[in-house]
């Protein structure tokens, strides 16, 4: 549970600039830190707005690398009492009153700086942008090449395991992190995949895109998330909720009343909801298009009431791409399940692919949610804020999280407000929403008024 956030008294923001920290420099110039780490599809940004006011500041040059840490310096001295309920672990990572106590949150290169000026609007301004991807460097090169040879009849799923490649992975089966590995090694990275995107294996690769635009198109046909850190592709499976390493994700509370400052959530929203995921692949046994189907978890529907089927536009090339390709389907089906963000105090532990607990919102809303993009926004005068953008909990974290109960994922039954008649079939419009709509009920002729009762003579009119 998130404490009472009266310690933290004083937001603070540490800038690193070519390995040589600038903070006590920057500080009297700094207006405002902006700093999005995200699995979103996009990259890992930062933006610094400055006080130019004299034309003093340095324009750093282009490529520079740059860190910035964020935190709460000001952690004390705390109230009586405050202190009692903390572990010594707590104790001894606590923010010090007036130290260091940062967090990294960012850490890229220098992609533009932008001069701006406007009369009566504040001055000269100077704008720095960064970016977590070198985008001048080989990683948005083309690269041309296939991996493996295939199999003689791709029509039938893999009978051995497929947990890595060689013995195990059956004979011929190219592994996903060798890919990944030898693209980033042509483009100056390194790769590194999650324990579920490890057991990856297929027959035959081809790849004629960037690595990049691998790592992207892998996450969305296998149901991952991707992003370049650090001079890193990562690829994560968006069920696992742990990093490459296999070690779980820190999840951080927003609890009503302490530290959550706003929400626009859908507990559920059913445009990205299928029934089932179907992929066209091609028999070259038989030389026909077949298609396989596969049936998507009730858990991520909304009143398990979807019954359409999410088609992939393009053929795959055998059964178990397939296979693979209605995985991930299924599986961006149930993570969208709902959506929205949420506003808290400044929290640095906060990253994409983190977990939020959000606690005494309201019910239908309060519950344990993946965070997808985070934005860390450090604005002088104003304070440190954090906005996140989540999704809706996996049917998984009753096992996983026993202390955050989940309800059993049986069919409701909504109470009926208006009783149809008996001969008239209720529609699924009515079963959906429980509500019975009079136009889909015959008119009902009115009642005849009463008779007005005999008056004894000492009746007064209203």
């Amino acid at each position: 549970m998130a404490e009472h956030q009266g310690p933290r008294r004083r937001a603070a923001c540490q800038i690193v600039v070519g390995g040589q920290n600038v903070t006590a420099k920057l500080n009297p110039y700094l207006i405002s830190v902006q700093v999005i780490d995200t699995f979103e599809g996009g990259m890992d940004k930062c933006n610094l707005e400055l006080d130019d006011r004299n034309a003093e500041l340095q324009i750093p040059p282009d490529g520079v690398g740059i860190a910035v840490l964020l935190g709460w310096a000001g952690e004390g001295p705390r109230l009586f009492g405050q202190r009692a309920h903390l572990t010594e672990e707590e104790l001894a990572t606590e923010l010090k009153f007036g130290g260091p106590g940062m967090r990294l949150v960012f850490m890229g290169f220098v992609t533009s700086v932008e001069s701006g000026f406007t009369r009566r609007g504040g001055g000269r301004r100077l704008w720095i942008e960064a970016e977590a991807v070198n985008t001048k460097g080989p990683g948005k090169q083309i690269q041309s090449q296939s991996y493996g040879e295939g199999k003689e009849d791709d029509s039938q799923p893999e009978q051995t395991p497929t947990s890595g490649g060689g013995a195990e992975g059956g004979a011929g089966k190219i592994p996903l992190i060798k890919v990944m590995m030898d693209m980033a090694g042509k483009a100056g990275m390194t790769a590194k995949l999650s324990p579920q995107m490890m057991k990856i294996t297929r027959d035959f690769w081809h790849v004629n895109e960037s690595p990049h635009h691998f790592g992207q198109r892998m996450a969305k046909e296998l149901g991952g998330m991707f992003k370049v850190s650090n001079n890193t592709m990562i690829l994560v499976g968006a069920h696992e909720k742990v990093n490459v390493d296999g070690v779980d994700m820190p999840v951080v509370d927003a609890v009503w009343g302490v530290n959550l400052i706003g929400w626009r959530i859908k507990p559920f929203s059913g445009r990205t909801q299928y029934s089932e995921s179907a992929s066209k692949y091609f028999d070259l046994n038989n030389a026909t298009h077949e298609i396989l189907k596969t049936a998507v978890s009730a858990a991520g529907r909304p009143f398990g009431k979807a019954n359409a089927v999410a088609h992939l536009i393009n053929s795959v090339p055998g059964y178990d791409v397939a296979d693979q390709s209605n995985a991930g389907t299924a599986s961006d089906s149930e993570t969208s399940r709902g959506t929205g963000w949420a506003l808290i105090n400044g929290e640095p532990q906060c990253k994409a692919g983190a977990l939020l607990h959000i606690i005494d919102a309201r019910p239908g809303v309060d519950g344990i949610y993946l965070m997808t993009e985070v934005e860390h926004n450090y604005t002088r005068g104003v304070g440190y804020q954090t906005r996140c953008n989540v999704r809706d909990p996996m049917p998984d974290y009753s096992t996983k999280y026993p202390d955050y109960p989940r309800e059993e994922k049986t069919e409701p039954k909504p109470p009926t407000l208006v009783p149809a008649a008996p001969e008239t079939p209720a529609t699924d419009q009515e079963i959906h929403s429980g509500i019975t709509f009079p136009e889909d009920k015959p008119a009902e002729t009115p009642a005849a008024p009463a008779e007005p009762p005999p008056s004894d003579g000492n009746q007064v009119d209203a």
